[in-house]
């Protein structure tokens, strides 16, 4: 049995969990509100969970870990989840112990903390091979170390790189002020001026940035050029934006949009230190997506080649469907996972 501690069972994981089944039988422990797993091959287990300054407490884990008696944890390596380093502390001889997604953070001393807590034989697997390599060079054993491309399931992926007409550009998720769209609005009204052309963005989703957005549009005289659409998740609906698409463009933030846009053949834009949990690794610059400089002239330039060379943005899309299909599909993720259970075996 497979035990993965987290703190929320979010959606888009549930598709990992289904087929990280076909290594073992997985219970996902989390603190969230139970989501149900009809019709899943994975199951779940709820426990309270409390706040203590920084750190989240997981009631009950070392119970419910003496209880079960699992073959295997596997656990975020996240600082913040103290009861996890407790429990490894308390099990690790008894069962095999993985640790997620192991990152740098933004704090020196929780990286130094962090690196010592692992610096065990615990195996670790991460994002993306960069976020390894920098934890490779900090003296973890290699042979310990193991990448899962970060990712999830997209149902109907198909590439829309050759689709036509291609008339927009688009942002899918939150309206949060770390995306920095008031920089792609602002880039957005450039380039319409600059292109003399009649283009769209769409702005899909909801959040404390709309009230901001609906002034700069006004402002801009962006009013049914720059079209704030509210959350979409109609996934038909949804992919008929992918499929008008020119690129996703989001400045400052690159999540897990930067692989659904992929998986729809739509080249990703984000500047080069937008904020990340790992997804902007799968951006190759000018070859399946774009980074640009941390100015908005470099991104009014990059979507204006986008708009005037329409071969080369569509090259970037296929070439961004394909790194989905090669490097970043739940049977990839699961590959990481089954090399990391593997050089425990015995």
């Amino acid at each position: 049995m497979i035990l993965v501690v987290q703190n929320q069972l979010p959606h888009y994981r549930r598709a990992f969990f289904n087929a990280l089944c076909d290594i073992d039988e997985v219970i996902v422990l989390h603190s969230g509100k139970p989501v149900g797993t009809d019709g899943e091959r994975f199951k779940e287990l709820t426990v309270p969970q409390r706040r203590f300054g920084p750190f989240n407490l997981q009631i009950g884990l070392n119970d419910v870990i003496m209880r079960l008696a699992p073959t295997t944890v596997i656990a975020s390596a996240d600082l913040r989840n103290l009861m996890s380093f407790v429990a490894m502390f308390r099990f690790e001889r008894r069962l095999k112990w993985v640790w997620w997604g192991l990152d740098k953070g933004g704090s020196a001393l929780a990286l130094a903390v962090k690196t010592w807590l692992v610096r065990r034989d615990n195996p670790v697997v991460f994002y993306n091979h960069a976020i390894r390599d920098e934890f490779q060079a900090r003296g973890l054993a290699p042979d310990r170390l193991f990448v899962a491309n970060n990712t999830f399931h997209v149902d109907n992926h198909q590439s829309f790189a050759d689709t036509a007409p291609k008339d927009c550009f688009i942002n899918v998720g939150t309206l949060d002020p770390r995306k920095r769209n008031d920089v792609a609005v602002r880039a957005f009204r450039t380039v319409l001026d600059k292109s003399g052309r009649d283009f769209k963005l769409y702005l899909i989703g909801e959040g404390r940035d709309r009230d901001m957005l609906e002034v700069l549009i006004a402002e801009l005289d962006l009013a049914g050029s720059v079209i704030l659409t509210g959350k979409i998740e109609d996934p038909k609906q949804l992919e008929g934006y992918y499929a008008r698409a020119i690129a996703s463009v989001s400045f400052g933030q690159a999540g897990l949009a930067v692989i659904q846009s992929m998986a729809f053949g739509v080249p990703f834009i984000t500047k080069t230190d937008a904020i990340s949990g790992g997804e902007k690794h799968n951006i190759i610059s000018r070859y399946n997506g774009i980074f640009c400089d941390d100015d908005q002239r470099s991104l009014e330039a990059e979507m204006l080649r986008l708009v005037e060379d329409s071969d080369y943005a569509r090259e970037l899309g296929r070439n961004a469907y394909a790194h989905y299909v090669d490097n970043a599909s739940i049977q990839g993720m699961v590959g990481g996972f089954h090399a990391a259970l593997s050089c425990m075996a015995g």
